[in-house]
């Protein structure tokens, strides 16, 4: 996981995108203490002026990311969005590890946010 966080400072387009998707879809979600653990670690190497990559990781497949058992219905894909926006929040709630309680807490309310504008 360290190389997929150092890997932000040396991609970008689709590149990023895939990153974020892979982090956001694989890892939040089933192993969200490592998750929260990583992005402290490298919060500082990952940020950018032009976008918030912990952002993107927590929200890129409701944001851009497909979701092909959508097909072109848009009410499903806002179903399905919203279902795995869910599953990520539990998932970062589940963490109460003290040392991860800032970041825990910074990942919820971009989570959050997310799913307010829905």
């Amino acid at each position: 996981m360290d190389v997929a966080f150092r890997l932000f400072n040396l991609t970008d387009g689709a590149y990023t995108e895939s990153l974020c998707f892979i982090l956001g879809e694989l890892l939040v979600p089933n192993h969200p203490h490592l998750f929260l653990e990583k992005a402290l670690i490298h919060e500082a190497n990952i940020a950018s002026t032009f976008f918030d990559p912990l952002e993107c990781i927590l929200r890129m497949d409701a944001e851009w990311g497909e979701i092909p058992e959508a097909g072109n219905d848009p009410e499903k894909h806002e179903q399905i969005s919203h279902a795995r926006m869910e599953r990520r929040i539990k998932a970062i709630e589940s963490v109460a590890d003290p040392r991860l309680k800032t970041i825990r807490d910074r990942c919820l309310s971009l989570l959050r946010k997310r799913d307010a504008l829905s």
